[in-house]
């Protein structure tokens, strides 16, 4: 029976999130984390969970009988501090930084949805599309189709609008328009608008969703 086995974990905050391969192979388990790490192309990352900062990271670990050196890495400081997890069981052999694609509310759908699927279901389209944030909303017309998505906050819903502004220019997308900020007259007209699309003014006049 093998004392060694490795393991990919993802840690937020030092405390162990997932563990996402486990492997008694150092070569296979080290070539699969080197993918991980290097294939992390987030478009809207998680940040807060359950209104805590979340400071992820992915981590290539050892259990059991290993032989290993301290870990460094620095800070938000820029200082080298040794790294150390709440779980004494766990050796470090490499951590990065990583990120975490977060999900949005698809009321239309009645589930969380990443923003690769909310992005094929529609956005990538040939017609003119607006997005609009409202409170803790994004909304997408299409036409005289309206969709609604909910974030967990209202900074939540103006991040969103400047990542996807951000995805938009890296791949040349321009038959979309954003608004950030509406005027009062606008954000009448689009609660009116809205819910004579069937959205509850009590749902559109939210902040938050924990």
């Amino acid at each position: 029976m093998l004392d060694t086995k490795y393991q990919i974990v993802i840690f937020n905050n030092k405390s162990k999130k997932r563990i996402l391969n486990t492997s008694n192979v150092y070569i296979n388990i080290n070539q699969k984390y080197k993918e991980l790490v290097k294939k992390s192309t987030i478009i809207f990352p998680i940040l807060y969970n359950n209104k805590k900062k979340c400071n992820f990271e992915i981590a290539l670990v050892c259990v059991g009988k290993c032989k290993t050196k301290l870990i460094h890495k620095r800070d938000t400081m820029g200082r080298l501090a040794e790294v150390t997890t709440k779980n004494k069981k766990y050796r470090i052999l490499d951590i990065v930084d990583y990120e975490i694609e977060e999900k949005v509310y698809d009321h239309k759908l009645k589930k969380r949805i990443y923003f690769t699927e909310l992005f094929g279901l529609y956005l990538d389209t040939k017609t003119l599309t607006q997005i609009y944030s409202l409170n803790n909303k994004i909304i997408v017309q299409n036409n005289e189709q309206f969709y609604l998505f909910s974030l967990k906050n209202v900074s939540e819903s103006l991040r969103f609008l400047n990542c996807t502004k951000k995805y938009f220019n890296k791949i040349n997308k321009f038959n979309c328009l954003i608004s950030r900020d509406l005027s009062t007259a606008h954000r009448k007209e689009l609660y009116s608008l809205l819910e004579s699309k069937g959205f509850s003014r009590k749902l559109l006049h939210k902040h938050y969703t924990y």
